[in-house]
């Protein structure tokens, strides 16, 4: 939890973490940074830093998957809350360059229409929805028409 009201900053190098309380600072450095391990699996007899890190390593040996993503249409499970948390992400990343990718090719349209004999009239209304962009990262992205399977290099 990084926020401006923070108080409490991790003081241990390449850390930039901060807290409200000394209470959650604590909770930090005990499960980030302690070599002390006071929490013993009954199962295995492992010993992990945090009463939390112990339920999620319980789920290892029950194989349950207790954190679900609800993103639409999405349903994957993880054992660990870290790991929906890093999937959450990628769910902001690709819902954001869908946007921008939007917005781009709203804006191409136009050039789009004069690369092909189609009059504009001619084409769907959700257009949009009907191009998709191909990733390049080595060169100029590609617009793709799924009905003709069309395609424009952009600059």
């Amino acid at each position: 939890m990084s926020t401006e009201s923070s108080q409490f900053q991790c003081k241990y190098p390449s850390c930039d973490k901060s807290y409200s309380s000394k209470y959650n600072l604590r909770r930090h450095i005990e499960s980030n940074h302690s070599k002390v391990k006071r929490f013993r699996c009954r199962i295995c007899g492992k010993y992990l830093s945090s009463k939390q890190n112990l339920q999620e390593h319980l789920y290892t040996h029950t194989q349950a998957k207790p954190y679900v993503c609800r993103e639409l249409h999405c349903g994957k499970t993880f054992r660990q809350s870290s790991q929906l948390s890093n999937h959450k992400k990628l769910h902001q990343e690709l819902n954001l360059m869908f946007r921008q990718q939007n917005e781009f090719k709203d804006f191409k349209l136009t050039q789009y229409y004069k690369q092909f004999t189609r009059e504009p009239s001619e084409y769907p209304n959700n257009l949009a929805e009907e191009i998709i962009f191909l990733p390049d990262l080595s060169g100029p992205q590609i617009l793709v028409c799924l009905p003709c399977l069309a395609q424009l290099k952009l600059d």
